[in-house]
């Protein structure tokens, strides 16, 4: 019976200090966002290093975390932040998308891209990974030249990877140069005979360039597979 009382009264009080400790987390969490909605970069990445001694495998501090720092000047911080994360088992594609939502939600999506070259710069075996979210950044910004630049980078490990091979394609017609993008287009029609997307894409180039006879083939492949006002209206006129 007393042993029972014994580890009855252990479980209470660990409890008790478990619900303390979170309590206390809490309070951290809510001082942080203050400094944080007050631009006081400095003061919020130093509580939100207290809080990952209590939390360290939280994403969203990490995030913030290595956001607060850059934004205070210490990118080395920030980058010691993704050492810390790795070895507890912090996901890395997880981690850098909050980190996107975060800086893009404060304002700052410049951020996200720093934070993320820098990354590859110090964690080789990231590269891929990096890469590969800074392609879809640019994709995001419309920044021809880096689309195409960054979707030659992932193209090398999978050359016929359609997703990228769209995108690169897009970044081509927004340097400028639309017949080379045509001719990813029709690369991908290679691979794939059935995408939509890049069948409209053909399509629209074409007849935007006046040669609404050599589109006709591929607005009928893409009305095939869904039709829609505008392709219908393009075989309508032709």
């Amino acid at each position: 019976m007393n042993i029972r009382k014994i580890l009855l009264s252990a479980i209470c009080i660990l409890c008790t200090c478990a619900a303390a400790a979170a309590g206390e987390t809490d309070a951290l969490r809510t001082k942080a966002a203050r400094y944080v909605a007050q631009s006081e970069w400095l003061n919020a990445s130093a509580i939100y290093w207290l809080i990952l001694d209590q939390a360290p495998d939280d994403t969203d501090i990490y995030a913030d975390a290595m956001i607060s720092n850059t934004l205070a000047g210490d990118t080395t911080a920030a980058i010691s932040l993704v050492h810390n994360a790795m070895d507890n088992l912090v996901n890395a594609d997880t981690l850098f998308s909050r980190i996107r939502t975060r800086a893009f939600t404060l304002g700052h999506p410049n951020i996200y891209q720093d934070l993320l070259v820098r990354t590859r710069d110090h964690f080789p075996w990231m590269t891929r990974m990096v890469d590969r979210s800074l392609l879809e950044y640019y994709d995001y910004r419309n920044d021809g030249p880096q689309m195409v630049a960054y979707a030659d980078k992932m193209l090398q490990g999978f050359p016929e990877n359609v997703t990228y091979l769209r995108v690169k394609a897009r970044g081509t017609l927004l340097c400028g140069d639309g017949d080379g993008a045509a001719d990813i287009w029709r690369h991908i029609l290679d691979l794939a005979p059935d995408n939509y997307d890049t069948l409209v894409d053909m399509a629209a180039y074409l007849v935007t360039c006046g040669n609404r006879d050599a589109a006709t083939p591929y607005i009928r492949r893409a009305v095939a597979i869904r039709s829609t006002p505008y392709l219908q209206s393009l075989l309508d006129k032709r």
